[in-house]
């Protein structure tokens, strides 16, 4: 039984290292494309679930598939402006989280009701959002190749602890290697999705 647990453990760990391992490549290499492909089909989407519940019903029965279409259509359609609206909302929300818990940290109220925590945390939300929103795509290249650096580490930590059954106690050392190999891997990300960009304007 204990054998059958840990085989079975085993087969959990290099299953997520591998899933991080595509995660990671994915991301480091093509997280534009997939930001871009991703929006693309959420707004079509959100807009085609509209066209359904909301348009459909107030149609006649043979032309209520009609709606759906159309608006998923126009999703598309939308779907870049949508992109930069996407970026700004979501650092925005990541900004205000950071915003309050820097504020708590130096001993403001966490009272959502307050005016000092709502300022705090609209000040934030802008600050992040804008630049976001503005210069879409160096943070999506940027983002999505840290997060994919950062999920690399992740799986090689997994496959570390598959093999070893245990993980070093990191000290100084380790940590800074760590941070050089994740700002390695953010940065080559990077230039390659930028050259994949650059190729894609001088093919059209």
């Amino acid at each position: 039984m204990g054998e059958t647990s840990t085989f079975q453990l085993a087969l959990f760990g290099v299953v997520g290292t591998a899933t991080l391992l595509v995660n990671a490549v994915i991301s480091i290499f093509y997280g534009w494309k997939v930001y871009r492909l991703f929006t693309t089909l959420l707004t079509a989407l959100a807009a085609a679930v509209v066209g359904w519940f909301f348009v459909a019903p107030h149609l006649p029965a043979k032309y209520a598939c009609v709606a759906p279409i159309v608006l998923g259509l126009a999703g598309v359609a939308i779907a870049f402006p949508m992109q930069r609206v996407a970026a700004f909302v979501t650092t925005g929300v990541l900004g205000a989280i950071v915003a309050v818990i820097v504020g708590a940290l130096y001993n403001m109220p966490l009272d959502f009701a307050s005016g000092q925590t709502i300022a705090v945390a609209a000040a934030g939300f802008i600050v992040a959002g804008i630049p976001a929103a503005i210069f879409l795509r160096f943070f999506v290249v940027l983002t999505t190749s840290a997060w994919g650096a950062l999920m690399a580490l992740v799986a090689v930590a997994g496959l570390a602890f598959v093999c070893l059954s245990t993980l070093p106690a990191p000290d100084v050392q380790m940590l800074t290697v760590i941070l050089a190999a994740w700002a390695v891997l953010t940065a080559t990300g990077m230039v390659f999705q930028y050259r994949l960009i650059k190729a894609e304007q001088e093919e059209a």
